[in-house]
């Protein structure tokens, strides 16, 4: 029922996001000056990371750690369906108005699924973020690569995709996974121009008490992926066809979250300047 749920509303996303304004500035829709670069805000997680963000990206939704209320709902799940989505974590979601553009981070705890995933499952973690979102979004031309930040491989993909229902609507959607010791963690970018993908790719990352760096290096697509392994891997991923839905899903519902708080804005700044 939720996979329903977030395409009906994917389409309202779709339809709110042709008709949103490009002509507003961003000191319109936030009430701050433009003068001077905006200052990078740390966000950081209880699973093991962190990540920067410019100020001018307006945060939708920020959970450091798993809800009580999610961790509950784990631990009554009837099946592997229930149980991923229980333990599904939105860590953040961030977006940007001119143009509209949105980072999402989404993390899956091994103590909440009861399971410590491995490398030999990171392609097939990874595939499953892009899958889940092409119920939303076409997804064209995808490019793969694989990297190391200090002692961590990450996967990574790039393509073109646009929302379904509004295929003029194009942007870049990019997806870098890493499995860290406490989650399997994805982060997945709807850049509506160049300097959005920018912000994202050198958005500063800290892995488990590792060194700073960007998150995506200029040669992360020097070294191709391993091939997703079949039949191999851990059991959670291979029991239930959900998980390739479940993490594509959430970063929908974060475009969602994002467009329509940025269309809240619009509308409340053309009311207080009518008035």
């Amino acid at each position: 029922m939720k996979s329903f749920m977030c395409a009906a509303l994917f389409v309202l996303c779709a339809v709110t996001l042709a008709a949103q304004s490009t002509d507003i500035p961003p000191s319109a829709l936030y009430g701050t000056s433009l003068a001077g670069p905006p200052v990078a805000q740390v966000h950081t997680s209880d699973l093991g990371f962190s990540y920067s963000l410019p100020s001018d990206w307006e945060v939708i939704s920020e959970h450091p750690t798993l809800p009580w209320e999610q961790i509950q709902g784990a631990r009554y799940a009837h099946s592997v369906e229930e149980k991923l989505d229980a333990c599904t974590v939105d860590v953040l979601t961030a977006g940007h108005p001119h143009p509209s553009s949105v980072i999402s981070i989404s993390a899956l705890p091994f103590d909440c699924i009861g399971q410590q995933l491995t490398e030999k499952d990171l392609p097939s973690f990874g595939a499953g973020v892009s899958h889940g979102l092409q119920r939303s979004i076409t997804i064209a031309n995808p490019v793969h690569g694989a990297y190391t930040l200090g002692t961590h491989h990450l996967w990574i993909e790039r393509a073109t995709g646009a929302p379904i229902a509004h295929p003029e609507q194009k942007g870049t959607v990019e997806t870098v996974c890493v499995l860290l010791s406490k989650a399997a963690v994805c982060w997945v970018a709807f850049a509506a121009d160049d300097a959005a993908l920018k912000t994202f790719e050198q958005g500063a990352v800290k892995l488990e008490g590792e060194a700073a760096t960007a998150l995506v290096p200029p040669d992360a697509f020097q070294q191709k992926p391993l091939p997703e392994a079949v039949n191999q891997g851990s059991d959670i991923l291979h029991n239930t066809k959900a998980f390739f839905l479940l993490i594509g899903l959430l970063a929908v519902m974060a475009v969602i979250a994002s467009v329509l708080l940025m269309r809240w804005r619009k509308r409340r700044n053309t009311s207080a300047t009518d008035s």
